[in-house]
């Protein structure tokens, strides 16, 4: 649900904070977000922890800052990013700021302090376990009861804020209009893939051992990713006799030439925020199981009409729900088509452009 105002503010300045623009679910996310705000004529900043490599691509328009270093945590560290924030914020006149992870909410927040400056938190993962420290979601929590408004991107995470009476709205993140365009050829079930990092959140062994199991010959599943888990899985596909059969294949650079080529997607994981790799899979109109865990796929799939939900950790189901997928092809062409409806209702760039939009009036009308 999108909220509604009658006075609409144009030409906001809008800083983002994030620690990088790189390899993960919030960067991409933000990368789009940001350059889409951009688009439309509002003043665009990202404050950075760090420059790196292999940054996901930004409009020319947002303007782009290093404000400290992401390895330095000691008081003096911590003093100096957010004194170097606070001058950023100052100089640029920020209307609103919006940090895209926990360490730099509390330098957004710290920052925002003596400014005219709204504060808008983020909750981008599972809150439960997410920092996965007692006291570093202590920390989260306070943050989160400080700002001016917060934007979760499932109801999960707002019930588990709900306490706190907090001025809060949903919104999922975006999927680039590239996906929802590919031109899907639907035939029998032959190429299964999932994209994530290799860790253990992700639980790419509990896929592996699943596969295994399952009763097709034909069927190749390819993992794309980089992490700490790739030994422990490289050593369970030999243990396992799976090395023709399971692939891992690193990091993709062009998840939408694979997820285009593919014609299953599945998702393993523990735990999640909401998974970007689902969504844009969804969205070329892959048929796709997920583990239905905290938080994000319950919200996204109905399983037997846009995909198929499995419980965490559970080998049979996925075993399960792989062969019944890749032995009715034309069941697989249902649930892909209306995954695809799914997420350009929900997830188009321009809908989700909206709604951060009606935030930014409620923040600044009230």
């Amino acid at each position: 649900m999108r909220l509604r105002h009658e006075i609409k503010v144009i030409g906001m300045k809008i800083a983002f904070v994030i620690s990088s623009i790189r390899g993960g679910g919030a960067e991409q996310a933000l990368a789009r977000i940001s350059s889409g705000l951009a688009e439309r004529g509002h003043s665009i900043y990202i404050y950075l922890l760090k420059r790196t490599d292999d940054e996901y691509p930004i409009s020319d328009k947002v303007k782009i800052s290093v404000y400290g270093d992401s390895k330095k945590f000691a008081p003096i560290g911590k003093i100096k990013r957010i004194s170097n924030l606070h001058r950023l914020m100052k100089e640029n006149e920020i209307d609103i700021v919006v940090p895209f992870s926990p360490i730099p909410a509390e330098d957004a927040c710290f920052a925002s302090l003596g400014l005219k400056t709204r504060f808008i938190n983020t909750v981008r993962n599972n809150p439960w376990v997410y920092p996965d420290s007692k006291f570093g979601r202590m920390r989260r929590d306070f943050f989160v009861k400080k700002a001016d408004f917060c934007v979760f991107q499932t109801e999960e995470q707002k019930k588990y804020f709900d306490k706190y009476k907090l001025n809060s709205q949903i919104i999922y993140n975006p999927v680039s209009e590239e996906f929802l365009s590919v031109n899907r050829e639907y035939r029998a079930v032959r190429r299964a893939v999932t994209l994530g990092r290799l860790e253990s959140q992700k639980n790419h062994a509990m896929l592996v051992n699943a596969f295994a199991l399952s009763n097709n010959d034909n069927l190749v599943l390819e993992i794309y990713g980089e992490g700490s888990e790739k030994t422990n899985l490289e050593n369970l596909i030999e243990r396992l006799g799976m090395k023709e059969k399971v692939l891992l294949k690193g990091r993709t650079n062009n998840p939408i030439d694979v997820l285009s080529k593919a014609d299953l997607f599945i998702l393993s994981s523990d735990y999640e925020g909401m998974p970007n790799a689902l969504i844009e899979a969804m969205a070329t109109g892959l048929p796709c199981i997920s583990t239905n865990c905290p938080t994000g796929p319950a919200q996204l799939i109905q399983t037997g009409t846009n995909g198929i939900l499995v419980p965490v950790n559970d080998i049979d189901e996925m075993k399960n729900a792989i062969n019944f997928v890749a032995l009715d092809q034309l069941k697989a062409q249902e649930i892909g088509k209306n995954a695809r409806s799914t997420i350009s209702k929900w997830c188009s760039l321009e809908n989700i452009l909206d709604s951060w939009q009606d935030v930014f009036d409620f923040v600044l009308n009230r």
